[in-house]
């Protein structure tokens, strides 16, 4: 199963980024990115639920921090000295995987389907950054953090032999 980027899913995925980086700062971020907000925070959830770390709500209304600043979404969950780091991490590594399988799965989509499919994954790539919240999290728990680096950095080193 190869990838095949069709014309239809990059007019979506560019079409989906352009609207994205203009309504930056704004609620209306929100009602774009949403497919990519509820993956965000649901991968949260989601190792927060796997390493016990008791996740207590999961929030998909936006929030206004300052004039030009929103919350997104949020997930609660307790923080432990050794889950912290791989749940406020979570969006990085579990959103990009994905954002790749629905790009294997549109492009055999019609021209509809591979433009919709371009949109998700753009505001799947979007999301999967993690948030100022998320690092502050990872970065007072250094040991998940530490290990899940220490982790990514062998696969990268091991598949390109630096």
């Amino acid at each position: 199963m190869g990838l095949h980027l069709t014309p239809g899913f990059l007019a979506g995925f560019t079409l989906g980024g352009a609207l994205l980086v203009l309504s930056r700062g704004s609620v209306i971020t929100f009602f774009l990115a949403l497919p990519g907000i509820f993956v965000h925070e649901f991968a949260h959830w989601l190792i927060a639920f796997l390493l016990f770390a008791s996740p207590s709500s999961f929030v998909l209304f936006p929030i206004r921090e300052s004039p030009n600043a929103w919350v997104l979404g949020s997930v609660r969950f307790e923080t432990h000295w050794w889950s912290a780091g791989f749940v406020a991490l979570a969006p990085g590594y579990l959103v990009p995987a994905a954002a790749w399988l629905i790009t294997l799965y549109v492009t055999n989509l019609n021209l509809t389907g591979q433009i919709l499919g371009g949109y998700a994954v753009v505001t799947l790539l979007w999301s999967a950054f993690p948030s100022g919240q998320d690092w502050r999290i990872a970065i007072r728990h250094p040991v998940g953090t530490a290990v899940l680096l220490c982790f990514c950095a062998g696969i990268v080193t091991t598949k390109f032999s630096f």
